[in-house]
């Protein structure tokens, strides 16, 4: 699927894949100014927020992390404040 001249383009991998994606699912126009990723602390999750941290910066979107506690389990604090250290240390801003 060819990519619009358009959409941002990075020298990685990453950046061009997700421009894909989001075109694949109907998104058109002009590319996006910000982007948003949920992380729960999961191995899944967090893969994502580094790949989104990269593409981000290869695309020049304004990417925020948010990781909801539910207060359902008494694990579920600390598993927020590490996603929240790991969201600082790619330089992430996290709710």
């Amino acid at each position: 699927m060819p990519v619009g001249t358009d959409w941002p383009q990075g020298e990685g991998a990453d950046a061009p894949l997700l421009v894909q994606a989001l075109m694949a699912h109907g998104r058109s126009g002009p590319p996006p100014e910000r982007m948003g990723v949920a992380v729960s602390g999961g191995s899944d999750s967090l893969a994502m927020l580094h790949l989104m941290a990269r593409a981000a910066s290869h695309a020049g979107w304004a990417l925020r992390a948010v990781t909801v506690d539910h207060r359902l389990r008494p694990e579920a604090a600390g598993e927020a404040a590490f996603v929240g250290r790991v969201a600082q240390g790619l330089g992430v801003p996290h709710d």
